[in-house]
């Protein structure tokens, strides 16, 4: 998802994920957060899909972590996960 909020992947992927400030007309705490739109989705499948998971994903990551650089974030949200799940 880091790559996607930098536009450093395929254009094909775009379509996937839509930011919540293309929803919105009016200011959001999660637009302010840059979070994606998540799709309805009315089944277990559908919420294995890309769209879902990802923009789910995204929004769990501590704010802070969304302006490191790609390796930055990878290191540091893992440090946090472990740090998060060993106590």
């Amino acid at each position: 998802m880091h790559k996607v909020n930098n536009n450093t992947l395929p254009q094909s992927y775009n379509s996937f994920f839509q930011k919540i400030t293309k929803t919105h007309s009016h200011f959001t705490r999660s637009a302010a957060s840059q979070n994606y739109f998540i799709p309805g989705i009315g089944s277990s499948i559908g919420k294995r899909n890309l769209a879902n998971e990802g923009a789910v994903g995204w929004s769990d990551i501590p704010q802070d972590f969304k302006s490191f650089s790609y390796v930055r974030v990878c290191k540091s949200y893992k440090k946090f996960l472990v740090a998060h799940y060993s106590t």
